[in-house]
């Protein structure tokens, strides 16, 4: 899910509906995917 589509997706669909900005997740998940990775090959 670490797809920065998905961000541009939500900030669209933010603007069109006049709901407040949110933060990007994407570094996070980038983060916690490697982490995840890492700790799985061990």
């Amino acid at each position: 899910m670490n797809d920065p589509r998905r961000e541009l997706y939500l900030q669209l669909l933010s603007v069109i509906n006049g709901w407040p900005a949110t933060e990007s997740s994407v570094p996070a998940l980038g983060w916690f995917i490697r982490a995840l990775r890492a700790w799985m090959s061990g």
